[in-house]
């Protein structure tokens, strides 16, 4: 949602930020992760291609939960990839997503992010920025079971009619709206397919 860290906007190696939840290894670094770039006037940021949302999996979490804030920095070499190095963390509570994973709702988060002293930037220890995100669930229903998914009242009378519907709905896509919680199946899938 927003980002200030005038000290990383001044820093002349900085090509982007990474901002994702701190995950094991293998994660899809496409959508599990917001790139944020430098925009016009100090300390304003961006994100990357207006693509300002991340999708992951739960299960690909790590502990203690976190922000990883992570630097994408131009190297002396022309033709070479640009280092990635961890900048910032934030800490999170747990409780904080557990809060956010049961409703389609989002939920407005606010992290005081601390540095992460490296060799590649000159950086202080402490506090090196402020960051606002907002946290919700995202319903897929490639990888949910059917229940926690919604479906409209024609396919939900279509279904119990032909047996083939016998239990409720349940999660987060029971309490929301209808038309709300069809968006949201319909936003993932398009961030999923790279739209």
């Amino acid at each position: 949602k927003s980002l200030s860290a005038p000290d990383l906007w001044k820093e002349r190696s900085l090509q982007s930020l990474c901002i994702s939840l701190r995950q094991g290894e293998g994660s899809n670094l496409d959508v599990d992760e917001v790139r944020i770039v430098r925009g016009i006037g100090l300390d304003h940021w961006c994100a990357k291609d207006d693509c300002g949302i991340a999708i992951g999996r739960v299960g690909k979490l790590r502990g203690p939960l976190a922000i990883c804030v992570s630097a994408l920095l131009e190297t002396n070499l022309e033709m070479a990839e640009p280092l990635r190095v961890i900048v910032g963390i934030a800490e999170m509570k747990t409780t904080d997503l557990q809060e956010a994973l049961v409703t389609v709702e989002k939920k407005c988060l606010s992290f005081e992010v601390q540095a992460v002293v490296n060799d590649s930037l000159s950086m202080k220890p402490g506090p090196c920025g402020h960051l606002e995100i907002e946290l919700t669930s995202a319903l897929d229903p490639k990888i949910m079971p059917e229940r926690f998914v919604p479906i409209s009242k024609q396919e939900e009378a279509e279904k119990r009619q032909s047996g083939e519907l016998h239990l409720h709905t349940l999660g987060p896509a029971a309490l929301a709206p209808l038309e709300t919680a069809l968006k949201d199946i319909e936003m993932t899938e398009k961030i999923l397919q790279g739209e």
